[in-house]
């Protein structure tokens, strides 16, 4: 078929399927250095189930559409990086950049997915270039379970990137020290409070 094959272990339940995808996407946006205006068209294969529940919206018109659609998410991804809790607003949805990449993925249903849907919900991504290049990477299990744990560096990463709109780099930074000698904090009072004070 003329695809370059990768298979790494991931695996996710519903609600984590768009966070499956991001991953690989980006990991074949790094690996092969492909940029959004190279990209011909993008075809994501999954479960019947990922796909009915998150694969009939690609050009959503509310922020409540887009955080449904796999589509426009994986085209945000890939255009700014992987979205935070904070990063779809009324501007992102609009986003013509982001729009035009989405009208390009599309969702199937792939037999092997549907095959470890019980176990895993694993998925295929398969991206054409403009040039006719072509890339796949199939995953199985996703980053955050047993099969594949965060690192402690990937943690704190989210940990930060997550609390970032909220409050100032420095309470971030004092939280993550305090949550490190949890074992050997003398009073939890003294995490509650600083969690208390993060806003």
């Amino acid at each position: 078929s003329g695809y370059r094959t990768e298979t790494i272990e991931l695996t996710c339940h519903i609600e984590r399927s768009a966070g499956l995808k991001f991953y690989m996407f980006s990991k074949l946006r790094c690996r092969d250095n492909i940029q959004p205006d190279e990209i011909k068209d993008v075809e994501v294969g999954s479960s019947k189930f990922v796909v009915d529940h998150v694969g009939s919206i690609r050009e959503p018109d509310t922020v409540v559409e887009a955080q449904f659609s796999l589509s426009f998410m994986l085209a945000l991804s890939l255009v700014k990086g992987p979205p935070g809790e904070y990063d779809v607003t009324d501007e992102v949805v609009q986003n013509k950049d982001i729009r035009l990449l989405a009208s390009k993925i599309s969702m199937i249903v792939d037999k092997i997915a549907e095959q470890e849907q019980a176990e895993s919900m694993s998925s295929i991504v398969k991206v054409t270039t403009n040039a006719g290049d072509q890339f796949q990477k199939r995953v199985r299990f996703s980053k955050g379970t047993t099969q594949n744990p965060m690192t402690l560096e990937e943690l704190e990463t989210k940990f930060r990137n997550n609390l970032q709109p909220i409050c100032s780099a420095t309470k971030i930074e004092s939280l993550l020290e305090l949550i490190a000698k949890f074992d050997t904090l003398k009073n939890i009072k003294m995490l509650t409070s600083a969690i208390g004070q993060l806003s």
